[in-house]
């Protein structure tokens, strides 16, 4: 009987023990461990908003995009960096510290080799692009003394031809792109 007494507060103490020291090992996992809420906005080097930056935590699926005023909104844990991007400018990235507002300013990149080229269907990065590429520039078409895209669009790209159905002023305007001999030409219409 005197044994069953002696080991019935040794099993509490190794209890307690065992407890104690599982509590130890797990509360910097619980203290590191939970994520906050932060938030902020993105602008460029003049101070512009940016809308549709995507906002990462480095190493970590967790992900985010900015909004049309230029604001964010993430979950992350404490010591975590956020890495923003956004087509045009540089990457960078921010440590999370204490704060829960922040505001993160991009700087463009210099260079046109990376620039994106809209396909008509999808995206692709101007140096894998194998076919030719014509530009204009906006403000050139300010300067034309047209009153519609069409017709200030007319001449200024090789192997686009913008021609009038019917030849009646304000008739809708074809626009042929690659010629209309082409095998691939695509003819859309302005409206």
């Amino acid at each position: 009987m005197m044994n069953t007494k002696m080991e019935m507060p040794m099993s509490r103490y190794a209890a307690k023990v065992l407890l104690g020291s599982l509590w130890m090992l797990l509360f910097p996992l619980f203290l590191f461990g939970q994520k906050k809420t932060v938030s902020g906005t993105v602008r460029d080097d003049k101070g512009t908003l940016l809308p549709g930056v995507t906002v990462t935590v480095k190493n970590d699926k967790t992900g985010a995009a900015t909004n049309d005023q230029g604001r964010f909104t993430i979950s992350v844990a404490p010591g975590a960096t956020l890495v923003f991007t956004y087509i045009g400018f540089e990457n960078i990235e921010v440590k999370v510290d204490n704060r829960t507002e922040y505001t993160v300013k991009l700087k463009e990149k210099i260079g046109n080799l990376s620039d994106v080229v809209v396909v008509g269907y999808a995206t692709q990065s101007r140096k894998d692009l194998t076919g030719a590429v014509g530009s204009v520039n906006m403000n050139d078409f300010a300067k034309a003394p047209v009153k519609s895209f069409d017709e200030a669009l007319a001449g200024r790209v090789a192997g686009v031809v913008v021609a009038s159905a019917d030849g009646q002023p304000g008739a809708v305007a074809n626009i042929t792109i690659r010629g209309s001999g082409s095998i691939t030409q695509i003819t859309p219409r302005c409206t």
